[in-house]
């Protein structure tokens, strides 16, 4: 190449080069290397003289007492696959991201982490219940969801409150998109056209503005992804997949008691009745009925997405059906 092509694209264009693709570790692997790594530089220090540091209520912490720590840390995010799957998820694998949600859970009086250092301070046996670890997941440091402040868990039923639509919508627009993998010999393509997504939706009476809003908002939140993973407006968006965060999303959203309970207490509740039926649990019972909000919440979800959708009589829609029947069989299991 001459040297004024060369000024203008550099000179390492002008050899030829090999781009390679590496793929991102687990979320397992990846708090297993930072706890071994961690409690290996404790083990190492160990002979050196012991230095103590003070923790809450002026209790002395020596040396084996964070190796006993590093111990609790391995048992709630080790001793479970489920756990490193849902910190994988949520972060879309990214390695910073699952550090950064791991510290939250940790930091989260949800997941009670002093009874887990308590008991191997004590030498006795820890359990760690999922449903502790999972609500620390989704409520963090605040005893309830605060959207604002979580950047991982989202509540998927108010995405968007610029029009008034199925609360669902984010629900079904996930839905779509999984169910559009198209398969074509050995090849999977996972990614659907937006024009597509518009088409398929529009079929069931919803507005294309809704569709717009709301696909911007997953889009933002990282529940799905363009096939430009840089481009996060709905404008500049062709090809649509659904991502690791968004598929946990669909999976809670449509029958996980933990979510559902956290996300009934902050979506607006637009039914007076529904409202006061599930405020009603909270004031006039010493131990709410959460089995009752959980089935109520639900009720009302299916109830608003009727008065929105109209879902055609077609085999290409009988995904967006079994969404509609699973959350009707978790509101009834809700309430034994």
């Amino acid at each position: 190449k001459t040297s004024w092509q060369l000024s203008r694209q550099g000179a390492l264009q002008s050899f030829e080069n090999e781009a390679l693709l590496l793929p991102a570790p687990s979320a397992r692997q990846v708090v297993e290397k930072r706890l071994h790594f961690v409690l290996g530089k404790l083990k190492q220090d160990a002979t050196k003289e012991k230095e103590s540091y003070f923790f809450v209520l002026g209790i002395k912490v020596d040396f084996t007492n964070l190796i006993k720590f590093i111990t609790a840390l391995q048992e709630v995010f080790l001793n479970s696959d489920r756990t490193a799957f849902w910190l994988g998820g949520l972060a879309n694998h990214d390695v910073r991201r699952v550090l950064e949600i791991s510290r939250d859970v940790i930091n989260s009086p949800h997941l009670g982490f002093d009874e887990a250092l308590k008991a191997y301070m004590i030498g006795t046996s820890l359990c760690m219940p999922e449903h502790r670890i999972r609500k620390a997941i989704i409520r963090g440091r605040y005893d309830i969801h605060v959207g604002e402040s979580h950047k991982y868990v989202h509540n998927i039923f108010d995405l968007n409150g610029e029009l008034m639509t199925t609360p669902l919508l984010g629900l079904r627009i996930l839905q779509c998109i999984r169910d559009a993998e198209i398969r074509e010999g050995e090849t999977k393509t996972t990614y659907m056209p937006k024009t597509s997504l518009f088409s398929y939706l529009t079929a069931m009476g919803i507005e294309p503005r809704c569709i717009a809003n709301w696909t911007d908002a997953l889009l933002k939140r990282g529940l799905i992804l363009n096939y430009d993973p840089t481009c996060v407006e709905e404008s500049k968006a062709t090809q649509l997949e659904i991502s690791p965060a968004g598929d946990l999303h669909l999976y809670w959203g449509i029958g996980n008691f933990d979510y559902l309970l956290a996300m009934a207490e902050v979506t607006p509740i637009h039914v007076r009745d529904d409202f006061d039926a599930i405020q009603s649990a909270y004031e006039h019972r010493s131990q709410p009925a959460f089995g009752y909000v959980i089935s109520r919440f639900i009720k009302y979800l299916v109830a608003e997405d009727a008065w929105f959708t109209k879902i055609p009589d077609h085999v290409s829609y009988d995904g967006q059906r079994h969404l509609t029947r699973k959350m009707d069989a978790a509101g009834r299991n809700a309430e034994k």
